[in-house]
């Protein structure tokens, strides 16, 4: 009988409700960030990533940083996703990390 291994692609694959699609652009967001020195100090950032694929609940991308899970983000120019929440959020290369973001 042959062993039938999980791969990291089949197995966030069959956690997906929605068909992903393939998708190469800049997109724009922004997100809040705060100084724990002083936490008054509240900003938002604008920032931008490389959309790689996208889906009617959420999308993923590449960022120059980490973006930690849970962290709300604001979309810019996306009609009808204009906020999601980071999921996860892992290094791909010393310099870029793979974000995924649920709509909400």
């Amino acid at each position: 009988m042959e062993d039938k291994f999980l791969s990291e692609s089949n197995f966030f694959d069959d956690k997906r409700r929605h068909k992903r699609e393939k998708h190469d652009g800049i997109i724009t967001y922004s997100m809040s960030t705060y100084s724990s020195v002083y936490p008054s100090d509240y900003k938002m950032i604008m920032m931008e990533g490389r959309a790689i694929d996208i889906s009617y609940g959420g999308l993923g991308m590449v960022t120059n940083f980490q973006i930690e899970p849970g962290k709300v983000l604001l979309f810019n120019d996306m009609e009808g996703r204009d906020i999601g929440i980071v999921k996860s959020s892992y290094m791909v290369s010393p310099d870029s990390y793979r974000v995924g973001v649920a709509f909400s």
